[in-house]
């Protein structure tokens, strides 16, 4: 129980519990990071100390009748926002409610999921009440990247940067605290690239490993054929809305291994090591300068999930664009 529940973050726990001890909580905090350092689950847990009973034990404890109304989605004085898209009206309800106090609980709490679809006008709204917070109220706004929110927004609240939890810490949790046997745990904290979700979905999703092996087989077809072929094969690759950032990870992950791999030639420090044959494959096709623009690209493209442009047409410039780099000689 408690913020041992979430991996890593040492110095973020650390201080947020220090705040919830000594009651010198903000009123508003941006937690920002990829989705799977899990930014939303971290938020919960936040939110779950501070509106703990018990200060005295773990906090938070689990077992007080606040912890499970958190834990149950069902705490009077929580609210959580799922919409992918907060729109103005969105904002000025959060307004009104925010100056009802709370009703069992000596603090309320917003968690706003998805920061980064407010629309410039919502985010411009929920400025007044960041500037003049009831002093019971705390919102949480969690988002991919602090910049996908306004300056204006991000000088108003505490940021919390998530950072990838080392290999070894996820290796752990995996095989000691969810019982994964321990090659299939070393292989996913590996691929894991810090990111424990992503750990679990190699392990839990068997369309992940289908994505993830399509992926990798584009890219090594890039060193081969043509646009035109390359984009037909894409359409193999189908890819919702939500798993758009993992595929940009699983992209980064293997130009970043095809990269050492050109540089080191040593298998041992790849991260998709199951991956080595099409790695090899590629590493004599293309140069290090067109490696370094794939990866470029593929940063570039992370930037656009933030501007919600949508997954068919990210992968569309994303195959086109790493298409022209690996042949940059």
């Amino acid at each position: 129980m408690g913020f041992s529940t979430v991996l890593g973050q040492e110095l973020l726990k650390k201080e947020l519990l220090r705040q919830i001890k000594g009651n010198t909580l903000n009123h508003a905090y941006l937690i920002y990071g990829n989705p799977g350092l899990d930014p939303q689950g971290f938020a919960k847990v936040f939110a779950q100390g501070i509106l703990c009973m018990d200060k005295q034990g773990q906090i938070p404890c689990g077992s007080c009748t606040a912890c499970k109304k958190v834990l149950s989605n069902n705490h009077e004085d929580l609210v959580i926002y799922q919409e992918e898209t907060l729109k103005v009206e969105n904002i000025r309800n959060l307004e009104k409610d925010i100056h009802i106090k709370p009703y069992s609980a000596g603090k309320k709490i917003y968690i706003i999921n998805y920061g980064e679809g407010m629309t410039p006008q919502g985010q411009n709204a929920l400025l007044k009440t960041l500037e003049e917070p009831p002093s019971y109220g705390i919102i949480l706004i969690v988002a991919r990247a602090k910049e996908a929110l306004l300056p204006t927004i991000q000088s108003r609240c505490q940021g919390l940067g998530l950072k990838p939890v080392s290999r070894e810490e996820i290796y752990e949790d995996l095989k000691n605290t969810r019982g994964y046997e321990e090659a299939k745990a070393r292989e996913a904290a590996k691929i894991a690239g810090g990111k424990i979700k992503t750990a679990l979905r190699f392990l839990e999703d068997e369309d992940y490993e289908n994505r993830r092996k399509l992926l990798f087989n584009l890219y090594r077809q890039m060193g081969e054929k043509g646009i035109t072929e390359s984009l037909e094969a894409l359409e193999g690759l189908s890819v919702e809305k939500d798993q758009i950032e993992e595929v940009l990870d699983l992209s980064f992950s293997f130009f970043r291994d095809l990269l050492l791999y050109k540089e080191l030639q040593e298998p041992r420090w790849l991260i998709n090591g199951d991956q080595e044959k099409i790695i090899q494959s590629l590493e004599n096709s293309c140069s290090k300068e067109g490696i370094l623009i794939a990866l470029e690209e593929i940063e570039k493209m992370q930037g656009y999930t933030r501007a919600n442009v949508s997954a068919k047409s990210i992968l569309e410039m994303l195959v086109l664009n790493i298409h022209q780099a690996l042949r940059d000689k």
